[in-house]
């Protein structure tokens, strides 16, 4: 990014964010040094942006570090060291920003969900923020395809998972060496996590109401194919939840029970109530 075999050639400024040192050697290792303090994750610990702009713009870079700045706060990764570098190498004047996706405090690695969405929200915003040029930011073939919902343009919560996720867990499949507990902690990066859902399993977000079958993943996420291949599975905290979603299921299947039947449904949701109780009590 910073051209440095060629005298910065092609490099109008750079910065870096969140890093304390006066020179761009030390500032390099002070963000690979963080990352190393995360040795769980197998992924990628850095996400890399270009920002591009139309041929005849050439904002200052003052407005360049703004835009920015604004496109990492975004994302939720204001906090995070990055290196932002303006090229002027192409008939597009255009910003490299790589941004370390492991959080200097607490050393989890962040892989924002709906970025493509966001960043396209937000490049709008700035445009009329900045008077540039308006661009179309969803393309057509996108918005023929299953990717994004075609009303609110929000990225399929099934696609993002196995864009983020399938390439790595199909590696991690063929490794023999491989346990549930691997799976899991990968899962546990993007705020993932399994449950059981009926009769199979699901992975939804540890803190929104989405998920999608884990088999539409990878067909080796199976509940039949994983219990095969590892036999006992361990999911306190998904069958935790699994049973207060089963719970909400029923209160809202027997809310609103014929005159005839109220007695019966209402003892038969008592009973379901307390085996599932009982159920969780002998797991704890």
């Amino acid at each position: 990014m910073l051209d440095k075999n060629n005298e910065m050639d092609k490099v109008e400024g750079y910065y870096f964010s969140n890093c304390f040192f006066d020179n761009d050697e030390d500032n390099i290792n002070e963000i690979i040094n963080t990352q190393k303090l995360n040795t769980t994750t197998k992924q990628d610990k850095t996400l890399h942006l270009v920002v591009s702009f139309q041929e005849d713009e050439n904002p200052i870079l003052e407005i360049l570090q703004a835009i920015e700045e604004e496109i990492a706060k975004s994302l939720g990764m204001e906090d995070h060291q990055r290196l932002s570098v303006v090229h002027s190498n192409t008939n597009n004047l255009h910003i490299h920003i790589a941004i370390n996706k492991v959080n200097p405090h607490t050393l989890k690695v962040i892989n924002p969900y709906n970025d493509v969405k966001i960043l396209q929200e937000t490049a709008m915003k700035l445009e009329k923020k900045y008077n540039l040029k308006l661009d179309n930011h969803i393309t057509l073939k996108d918005k023929q395809s299953n990717k994004y919902n075609i009303h609110t343009m929000n990225c399929n919560f099934e696609t993002w998972v196995k864009e983020k996720l399938f390439k790595q867990v199909d590696l991690m499949l063929k490794d023999e060496k491989t346990t549930f507990e691997d799976i899991k902690q990968l899962l546990a990066e993007y705020d993932l996590e399994f449950r059981e859902r009926r009769k199979g399993f699901v992975i939804a977000s540890k803190n929104e109401k989405l998920f999608c079958k884990a088999s539409s993943i990878h067909r080796e996420l199976s509940k039949q194919a994983l219990e095969k291949r590892f036999k006992e599975l361990d999911l306190k905290q998904e069958n935790t939840q699994n049973i207060k979603e089963e719970k909400q299921e029923i209160k809202e299947q027997y809310q609103r029970p014929n005159k005839e039947t109220s007695k019966t449904l209402w003892e038969k949701y008592l009973r379901i109530e307390n085996e599932k109780k009982a159920e969780l009590d002998n797991r704890t």
